[in-house]
């Protein structure tokens, strides 16, 4: 639905902080499915941990935050210009971190929006032979599903 030169129109940020890769999948107003191939090119894995590669647990957050994001551009129907408004992340509720997310994994995330909240849920690969589940890899919880502050860039710009 959206590559990720097209992600790019919605969120300010670039490489190594976009932790989106794809969108799968959008109803705006609704639901918003997003992907992240994690390789072991990854800046973090030089040091979290070495010879044990991990995804930090708030980059998780931080993938779903970001997935969300567009989710809140497209129900606002409008594109926003990435030099001159920023939306920010402001909490996140009942956050589960089930198995560590390594590199080959990739993130699916979802975003179900109800009431204003979003029931959010990130997954790596199933086990072999077995269907995903939610948190399968990677966290569950929820993030804002309407627009929070939205201003002006720092700078004046």
């Amino acid at each position: 639905m959206f590559e990720i030169s097209e992600i790019m129109g919605f969120l300010p940020h670039r490489f190594p902080f976009l932790m989106v890769d794809r969108i799968l999948e959008a109803e705006p107003g609704k639901r918003i499915v997003g992907i992240k191939n994690v390789t072991i090119n990854e800046p973090y894995f030089q040091g979290h941990f070495p010879g044990h590669p991990i995804v930090p647990g708030v980059l998780l957050v931080e993938a779903m935050a970001q997935v969300a994001a567009v989710l809140v551009f497209l129900t606002e129907g409008e594109r926003v210009n990435v030099e001159e408004k920023v939306s920010y992340f402001m909490g996140i509720d009942k956050v589960k971190f089930r198995k560590p997310v390594v590199p080959g994994d990739r993130l699916r995330g979802g975003e179900a929006g109800d009431g204003g909240r979003a029931a959010g849920d990130l997954r790596g690969p199933p086990a072999a032979g077995k269907p995903h589940r939610r948190g399968e890899r990677g966290m569950s919880g929820g993030v804002p599903a309407r627009p929070g502050p939205c201003g002006p860039r720092a700078g004046g710009r």
